[in-house]
């Protein structure tokens, strides 16, 4: 049975799997009012999460398709991704806002603002950090408790895609300048953002040759 999900309703149909006896069948669809642009699961499977250019992110049951919440932002949501412990929600719209949600309430936490619309997030993996790209040539690293900029990262051109190191001790960048970089986020948090010292590693600026030989 595939499931037809579309503003919290679900309705069974009976179809065939795209290949003639495949194995894969489709189980559900989640619907929204215009193209679709990000997905995740939450960490624990229960939860699908959905961004869209109707402006909103919806969060969904996995197991009954019913929607749970409808995050709401002024323009297109451009990303979408759950903390590592689930319990939070980061949105990336054009609306040039990052927003931050309870993941159980659907409740807004806190907003991020940028220069232009943000085109990706990320949290880092203790979730004590967020990051987002802009198509303002910036990534800004912020504190998700304060809700204060620790720092920014600068492109010449539209940052598309971040990422924290597994250790969250550094920061990749990916830009539409034709570069990825580099960047050295560790430091104290209670550290003045004005004081937080941010290094490009420059290696990544030339053709990547391999590792280094042994002696």
């Amino acid at each position: 049975m595939i499931r037809n999900i579309s503003n919290g309703q679900a309705r069974g149909n009976h179809a065939k799997p795209l290949i003639e006896g495949s194995k894969f069948a489709l189980i559900a669809s989640f619907a929204h009012q215009d193209t679709v642009k990000a997905v995740a699961f939450s960490p624990d499977g229960t939860r699908i999460l959905t961004a869209s250019a109707d402006k909103t992110a919806k969060l969904w049951d996995l197991t009954s398709g019913k929607l749970i919440a409808s995050l709401a932002h002024l323009e297109e949501v451009n990303a979408a991704v759950f903390s590592l412990d689930g319990a939070r929600i980061l949105t990336g719209s054009a609306d040039k806002t990052a927003k931050l949600w309870d993941a159980a309430s659907g409740k807004l936490i806190a907003s991020f603002d940028h220069e232009d619309g943000v085109s990706h997030v990320a949290f880092s993996p203790d979730g004590a950090r967020i990051l987002t790209g802009s198509a303002d040539k910036t990534a800004k690293l912020w504190d998700a408790a304060s809700g204060k900029v620790i720092a920014s990262f600068t492109h010449q051109d539209t940052v598309r895609w971040v990422a924290f190191s597994p250790n969250g001790a550094q920061v990749l960048t990916a830009s539409a300048d034709h570069s990825a970089k580099l960047w050295d986020s560790a430091s104290d948090l209670n550290t003045s953002a004005n004081a937080i010292k941010l290094r490009s590693t420059h290696c990544l600026h030339r053709p990547f040759s391999g590792p280094p030989r042994a002696q």
